[in-house]
């Protein structure tokens, strides 16, 4: 899967500067919590969308949010993309930032997928399978999406294993010419 050169540009630049301060793993981690907090927050998310809120204003709030809570890294390329109203590209950024970490340490992060949180023994244990399927260390970002229904979805770089009850549903209503 191509990725978009602007979106590539901004990752690469995150990265490398997160890398040289020895922070790529903290800044990783960093922008799956402001992932989350945007995911959790409908006003968030459409605050940093919002074109008729000005650059310096969405910049000074996000800074009050984020503020203590990130590293000062993450909190100026933050600035950078907003400044550049590039916001909406935020998420795009952070996947292509997480393929290039992993790629870095032999590292791949899966997206797991549940219609509820699942538990941390779960957890370790679908790591450990999907470690030994990859040959790589994984790391897990989980998200609740609550139309999958049940099961699961994981998705490890361009690869999707979907075991959702929403998927078996559809197949069900193909096969039986709905």
């Amino acid at each position: 899967m191509k990725v978009d050169p602007i979106v590539s540009a901004y990752a690469e630049s995150l990265f490398r500067v997160a890398s040289a301060e020895g922070l790529a793993d903290r800044v990783e981690e960093e922008l799956h919590d402001f992932e989350r907090l945007c995911e959790q927050s409908a006003e968030l998310k459409e605050f940093i969308h919002n074109p008729r809120i000005q650059a310096e204003g969405k910049k000074d709030a996000l800074a009050e949010v984020l503020g203590g809570k990130v590293s000062r890294v993450l909190l100026n390329h933050v600035r950078l993309v907003i400044d550049q109203d590039r916001g909406r590209i935020f998420p795009k950024i952070a996947e292509e930032y997480y393929r290039m970490a992993g790629e870095s340490r032999a590292k791949v992060t899966a997206e797991v997928t549940t219609a509820f949180p699942i538990a941390n023994g779960m957890l370790d244990d679908l790591a450990r399978e999907l470690k030994r399927l990859t040959k790589k260390d994984v790391h897990l970002r989980t998200r609740v999406d609550e139309s999958i229904i049940g099961g699961v979805i994981v998705k490890v770089g361009d690869k999707v294993l979907d075991g959702s009850v929403r998927k078996k549903l559809s197949q069900l209503k193909k096969q039986m010419g709905a």
